[in-house]
């Protein structure tokens, strides 16, 4: 059986946002929150590996500046809950690596969102 991903339809969107100060241990307790409860996270100072990615649960997609593989670390992501469905958002290239962003689209309209540092 498989899980319907719902558009965002609630009259509330839920976001979580934290600075984790580059710690894997702060950014490991934000990944583990439930996809259920927050539709958002909104991080700054992300902790990211040698291959210049971020860590992030299966509940989660990540979100990363546009310019975010050139070579200069990103100081914020995005994680989009995965029971929105990708057809609901989408990123924005905005031409900063102190900026994720999306719009996000429903019933509502749309909407963007930036996650600034």
């Amino acid at each position: 059986m498989s899980e319907t991903r719902p558009t965002i339809t609630s009259s509330k969107l839920r976001i979580y946002q934290v600075n984790v100060n580059h710690s894997i241990k702060a950014q490991a307790d934000v990944i583990h929150l439930s996809p259920r409860d927050w539709d958002i996270i909104c991080i700054q100072e992300p902790y990211f590996d040698f291959q210049g990615l971020s860590r992030t649960t299966n509940g989660w997609t990540a979100v990363y500046p546009h310019k975010h593989k050139n070579g200069v670390k990103s100081r914020s992501i995005m994680l989009i809950s995965s029971l929105i469905s990708t057809d609901a958002w989408t990123a924005l290239p905005v031409d900063s690596l102190d900026i994720s962003a999306v719009t996000l689209s429903g019933s509502f309209g749309r909407i963007r969102l930036f996650n600034l540092y």
